[in-house]
């Protein structure tokens, strides 16, 4: 009898939204004053270059993806920088 193979982490994944105001709430309410207009931008590339988005909030940041492909986008806010995380080998064209 083959062992069952544990998954890569135990963690749950976020639990995908329509709903931008996820979105929104996070940025209200999670960010620092100072970098919410950099935030915003990049939450505006994201939501203006992928059509039908899933939104989350889980750990203090943001995810964006499809239900096709997944979670392909991580934005995490600082005090005074962001990380954007490209998942599951997502990336972008210049």
């Amino acid at each position: 009898m083959d062992k069952q193979r544990k998954p890569l982490s135990t963690k749950k994944p976020p639990i995908p939204s329509k709903d931008h105001k996820v979105i929104e709430d996070w940025m209200t309410n999670r960010i620092m004053p100072e970098i919410k207009p950099m935030i915003k931008e990049i939450d505006s590339l994201i939501h203006n270059s992928i059509s039908n988005l899933n939104y989350a909030v889980k750990w203090g940041n943001a995810y964006y993806g499809t239900n096709e492909l997944g979670w392909l986008i991580e934005v995490a806010a600082y005090d005074v920088s962001a990380n954007i995380v490209f998942l599951n080998g997502a990336d972008f064209e210049c």
